[in-house]
Order: C-alpha cells, then structure tokens, then sequence
C-alpha cells in the first residue's frame, strides 16, 4: 500500500516549486484515495448482474463477475469471486458495503444480509461481521432491497463474503440485471 510521504522542511518564505514538491503534494493527494490502481487505499467494488436464485431458508453465498474498480487486486472475476481480500500491508479499518435486489412475491417474507470474515463460502464458519433482517414487498410493483454497510479492523489475508437468505414458501430470485448487485470494501484507517 502506499505511505504517506513527508515533505521536506521549509525555512519561512519559501516558495514551492514544481522541481523541487509537486511530487510529494500529488503523491500524497493520490494517498487519499485517488482510486487509481496501486496507489492509495486499498479499495474494491465487486459488482454482479446475475439472476440467482436464493432457495428458501438457505443462507446463499453470493459471487461477483466483474468490479467497478479495485485498487488493490483485493478480487478475482475467475477464482474465489465470492470474496474480497485485504492485501499485504493492507491492514486497518474497513467500510464494507453490500447490497442486492431481490424479485417481488407478493407476500410479507423475511430476508437477510450477511457479511462474515475467512468462512471458506460457509455461513456457518469464520467470523460473523455484520447481520440485517428485512421484510420482502408485498406489492407487485417494487422490489425488495438488502443493504448492509458496517466498518471492521481486518489484517493482510483476512477475506470478507457476502451472503442472503429469504424464508419465502419458495426460491426467489435476485434481479441483478434490473439492479446490480454490489459488495465493497474501503480502507478507512490503520
């Protein structure tokens, strides 16, 4: 990850120079959080179109085919694309957010959200981070819609993943070509 550069000391009336610290002022501009790869925070933005499907009462892992960005290869479109990884020298505090979409039913179900911590695509292992309950719509004409957004301290090698579960009388699919779906994760602090 890159580090914050210290600026060289000034005496008093010095003027700044582009020879001598445009370098360090936009290095460490781009620190913050440019988004451009290899510099700055480790970010990601996994994203999925897909249409799953979310069998009654199972907790499903979700699995993302594409990203909006990432800075830090903290995804894979080929392997693991369930999960988000923090990578070497990554450690610290992380905003992670989710989100999904999930066709109509027609009746008032309960949905959930979960994020947990190194569970190898098992909702019953790792570390549970985060948890939300909702209610499905009961109206033809909308959708129903999970987020979760939590922060967590998390170390090099630590991975997050996503999953859903609906208690509906039967499968329900989640609509990622009307809404994509989205899973993050933003380096907030050491």
């Amino acid at each position: 990850m890159a580090k914050w550069t210290l600026a060289t000391t000034r005496s008093s009336g010095y003027k700044v120079t582009a020879a001598s610290d445009w370098n360090v002022l936009v290095d460490n501009s781009n620190w913050f959080g440019s988004g451009t790869a290899s510099v700055g925070r480790p970010s990601v933005g996994a994203t999925s179109t897909s249409t799953t499907t979310v069998a009654a009462a199972t907790w499903t892992l979700m699995t993302f085919s594409a990203e909006d960005w990432d800075t830090a290869s903290m995804h894979s479109t080929v392997t693991n694309t369930s999960r988000l990884t923090i990578p070497t020298d990554g450690d610290g505090l992380y905003l992670i957010t989710g989100h999904v979409t999930m066709a109509n039913v027609n009746q008032v179900d309960a949905a959930q959200i979960m994020f947990r911590k190194n569970s190898a695509g098992d909702y019953n292992t790792g570390t549970m981070i985060a948890q939300q309950s909702n209610m499905m719509t009961e109206t033809g004409l909308i959708l129903t819609g999970l987020s979760l957004t939590t922060m967590c301290k998390l170390v090099a090698g630590d991975y997050l993943e996503m999953f859903i579960r609906q208690d509906h009388s039967a499968s329900v699919a989640l609509t990622g070509a009307t809404c994509t779906h989205r899973f993050s994760a933003l380096w907030q602090s050491a």
